[in-house]
């Protein structure tokens, strides 16, 4: 009888320290974001107002190695219409010092205004995205409107939504089978 209790007393504190402690820290799985650094779970958008132009770049949840579009809507702020014909840049840098950016010519798409860069991201972290509009023949000077975000690792995004759940529920049950032994 004292074997078979200290063999459940042992599994259901491995159950209750195990899941436990990852609930503890936030996310069942493991992975690791500080407090300033948590997985974008939407697109971030940045708006910018002069006196010519309207500009808004997003950027949506980025994923490490996966594709992602990346899109600057330029408008005439007089008039609210599409801004054809410019030319769009967005520089994309790792938000450390010293970090060197890579500038990405972006295309106008389908629709007059909108202007889109495709990139894969090869490393997580935080990213400075900063985009460039000229038009010399309708432009005084070169604007641009920058905005953070995070890359994270593929798995980060989706697959704990399911994880945290069940390890509550076994989290639960090893608390619950530990206090009953405790009582017995």
């Amino acid at each position: 009888m004292r074997q078979s209790w200290l063999t459940v007393n042992l599994l259901s504190s491995l159950m209750l320290l195990g899941p436990g402690c990852m609930l503890m820290h936030g996310d069942p799985l493991g992975h690791h974001f500080p407090h300033t650094d948590h997985p974008p779970t939407r697109t971030a958008t940045r708006e910018l107002q002069t006196d010519d132009l309207t500009i808004i770049l997003e950027a949506p949840p980025l994923v490490e190695a996966q594709q992602s579009s990346l899109l600057v809507t330029v408008k005439d702020s007089n008039t609210g219409q599409p801004f054809p014909a410019a030319r769009v840049t967005i520089a994309i840098a790792r938000d450390e010092n010293d970090s060197e950016s890579q500038e990405l010519e972006a295309t106008e798409t389908a629709q007059t205004g909108v202007y889109e860069v495709k990139h894969a991201f090869e490393e997580r972290g935080r990213y400075i995205l900063t985009a460039s509009i000229s038009a010399p023949e309708r432009l005084d000077s070169t604007v641009t409107v920058s905005l953070n975000q995070t890359v994270v690792h593929q798995t980060s995004l989706g697959t704990n939504r399911l994880a945290k759940p069940i390890l509550m529920i076994l989290s639960a049950l090893g608390m619950a089978l530990m206090m009953g032994l405790m009582v017995i």
